[in-house]
């Protein structure tokens, strides 16, 4: 049984073998069928024309029949610029848009990929091109990975700090917990219904239906949907006017954001919830949330599950220093974010410059 790569594990300009079938090759498949290092492989179905390069990343690993393995014969051939330009064509460019044959299930033919003219600048240039696009790619990959680092970090720090509070790990066996229907808390921690720790709704907000979210405005539409801003809005009379900040709940999604500036609400059902800040830090209250289980029931409304819930409830000073903790952590991943989408369309405008020729990287000198 041999490991194969299918339509899947090709995205653009990365192959994902986290996940790989396996199957029984005979001699003669192995043999037609084994990769090697430099091979592009296009996706023939699905999304049509994905192109990444492989790199032995497993060896030995296959391929099957919906992925087209394409090699240079060419001696002034390199293949990852071709993989870039492939990129450029189909997701920006839209040269070889309608290439797909129109049966059941679109697929990109071999005749018709053989079909496709493309560029051959000089050695040298194709070299140059995807040096820079690949330095950019580079850094985008390892700003992924410092972001889901840090997004473990998160977890782990969670666990722990709703657990012993903030302490250091090597002092946690210092800590005296007591058992709760919550699990292992510090002894001077309460547990409290979570309607102990709200306010009343007693503040007046609108709510604007979907269709009519606009694209840009003042005032940010706010639903429970998975973005934190659904939309934008602009009658201020509409705006939410208590005292920020706040967190919004998704009665059917279970998705809690923290927000802490003027919004709209969206008409979705989305709940508002203020922290007693009397008893409870806001941002302590965001973070309780968080750790809480609530099954999901479907499309059903989940508000009465979460008004049945149980919130850990220390001292304030203690709620403080978790939040403080968290939300650095917070601030970090924030700014990775950031730094992957500055990337993102920093190698989409060089995609576009560099193989229209608008940006010229011949005279570059740079190394094999």
């Amino acid at each position: 049984m041999r490991p194969f790569l299918r339509t899947a594990n090709i995205l653009w300009g990365k192959i994902d073998v986290s996940v790989l079938d396996y199957m029984h090759f005979e001699e003669t498949e192995e043999q037609k069928l084994t990769l090697q290092y430099g091979d592009l492989l296009v996706c023939e179905g699905g999304d049509i024309g994905r192109t990444a390069i492989w790199r032995d990343q497993i060896k030995p690993c296959y391929y099957q029949n919906h992925l087209h393995r394409l090699r240079s014969t060419l001696p002034d051939i390199i293949p990852i610029f071709y993989m870039y330009w492939m990129e450029l064509a189909f997701t920006i460019s839209r040269l070889y848009g309608g290439v797909g044959n129109k049966t059941t299930i679109p697929n990109l033919s071999q005749s018709r990929l053989s079909s496709f003219y493309i560029p051959l600048p000089p050695l040298s240039e194709q070299k140059a091109i995807a040096a820079v696009l690949s330095a950019i790619q580079e850094a985008k990959e390892k700003t992924e990975a410092v972001i889901t680092a840090t997004k473990e970090l998160k977890k782990s720090m969670m666990k722990h700090l709703f657990t012993y509070g903030p302490v250091s790990p090597k002092e946690k066996d210092k800590v005296e917990l007591k058992q709760t229907e919550l699990g292992p808390l510090p002894k001077e921690w309460e547990v409290v219904n979570f309607e102990y720790c709200i306010t009343k709704n007693n503040f007046s907000v609108g709510k604007v239906k979907q269709q009519e979210y606009r694209k840009n405005g003042k005032y940010p539409i706010i639903d429970q949907g998975q973005n934190l801003i659904a939309g934008f809005w602009e009658n201020e009379e509409d705006v939410y006017n208590g005292n920020l900040p706040v967190i919004i709940f998704g009665d059917h999604t279970r998705i809690i954001k923290f927000i802490d500036f003027p919004f709209v609400l969206g008409a979705d059902g989305a709940k508002v919830l203020i922290p007693n800040i009397e008893i409870i830090y806001h941002r302590f209250f965001y973070y309780a949330l968080l750790i809480l289980n609530i099954p999901s029931r479907g499309y059903n409304r989940h508000y009465s599950l979460l008004k049945e819930s149980k919130i850990p409830l220390p001292p304030l000073p203690i709620q403080q220093k978790i939040a403080s903790i968290l939300s650095a952590i917070d601030a970090k991943i924030e700014a990775e974010v950031n730094k992957k989408k500055a990337l993102e369309a920093l190698f989409k405008s060089m995609l576009h410059h560099l193989m229209t020729g608008k940006v010229r990287v011949k005279d570059l000198r740079l190394g094999d």
